[in-house]
């Protein structure tokens, strides 16, 4: 079993952890970190997709109506320096980087066909790259870090790399 003693019925403890006590730091480039949690974030804007995304193992995923709060509006919220190039947004080690000039578009999703996101399907918070690619659709956000000048591509290696080991583990079987 390729995830025996690193999940609990296929979520990650730090996951189960997060849905038992949402928060969400915002962290980097901004005066001060702040620790959220769901309520600190009603008041923000919200934006809705409706469409799929694209995964490497299973090819393009159904779509589905996801809503959230752009990551432009954390931006504001955080008061992020103004020379800020990047949005990492974070699930532990597990890191996507958006542009600052795509902080509008992208956004942090917590409803999906408009009831909360199970943490089964990644809530609390997912990120959501409208038509981007499915391992790019971080899961179980806790972290979002303004960086004024590294992106943070962790998913990208992560994905790339579990992608080889199926690869290797088919071949030996």
């Amino acid at each position: 079993m390729p995830n025996a003693g690193r999940t609990i019925n296929g979520i990650p403890p730090m996951a189960q952890a997060q849905a038992a006590d949402p928060y969400l730091r915002l962290t980097g480039a901004v005066p001060a970190e702040r620790s959220l949690q769901p309520a600190d974030l009603t008041a923000l804007p919200r934006i809705e997709y409706i469409g799929g995304m694209n995964c490497n193992e299973s090819g393009r995923q159904p779509d589905a109506r996801w809503i959230g709060i752009p990551l432009s509006a954390f931006v504001q919220l955080g008061a992020a320096a103004p020379a800020t190039r990047y949005v990492n947004v974070s699930a532990g080690p597990y890191a996507v980087a958006i542009e600052i000039e795509q902080a509008d578009a992208v956004f942090l999703a917590d409803r999906l066909e408009n009831e909360p996101i199970a943490v089964e399907q990644g809530g609390t918070w997912r990120l959501i790259i409208p038509e981007g690619r499915f391992f790019d659709s971080v899961k179980w956000v806790d972290t979002i870090e303004f960086s004024l000048n590294t992106p943070n591509h962790s998913a990208e290696r992560i994905a790339q790399a579990r992608a080889r080991a199926r690869e290797k583990h088919a071949e030996s079987a």
